[in-house]
């Protein structure tokens, strides 16, 4: 009897909770105890949401969702870093590795770190070695494409008080790097 397929999972297909999401909503100012919802979309339909509460007093985030039809409930910790600046910077422990991570992925029913579903991979790291020059080849080429268009249009403002903008200084710049 043959053995069943097994793929690896793709980090950039499944769902993820990210500490930069989690900031753009919201749920990590100082001090603060919230709740609400993270629901995940794929082509218009919801494929996934998850009741979230965050306690920033005792920098913890409680996720409370249906796997499987089973349900799970825990708590992850939050670490807060001193930044170099001033301030702090925030970064979850993964509930099975114990790493500080900036992205959990959802792993065999949990959030995790990369590293604790150890074949999961990003999709640049499944394109085969002879196809990434051309890809990137291509993307260089529709970059430099999108910049000439944009200094091209008709009513873009590329000087000010007789001055080059930073932006066309920048996209000059781009453009003699990709030739």
């Amino acid at each position: 009897m043959p053995y069943p397929e097994q793929f690896n999972p793709i980090l950039d297909e499944v769902m993820k909770i990210s500490i930069s999401d989690l900031k753009e909503i919201g749920y990590l100012k100082a001090g603060r105890i919230g709740e609400g919802v993270i629901r995940w979309t794929n082509k218009g339909d919801c494929a996934g949401s998850i009741s979230i509460k965050v306690n920033m007093r005792i920098l913890t985030i409680e996720l409370d969702y249906l796997w499987k039809g089973e349900q799970k409930k825990y708590t992850i910790q939050l670490d807060a870093m001193p930044a170099q600046y001033g301030g702090r910077i925030l970064h979850f422990v993964c509930p099975l590795t114990s790493r500080r991570c900036k992205k959990l992925f959802l792993s065999n029913g949990i959030f995790a770190h990369r590293y604790a579903n150890g074949r999961a991979m990003y999709s640049a790291q499944i394109i085969p070695k002879e196809w990434r020059e051309s890809i990137k080849n291509l993307q260089r080429d529709y970059m430099e494409d999108q910049l000439r268009e944009r200094i091209n249009k008709p009513r873009s403002k590329m000087h000010y008080q007789g001055k080059e903008t930073k932006w066309l200084t920048r996209a000059k710049k781009i453009l003699k790097n990709l030739s």
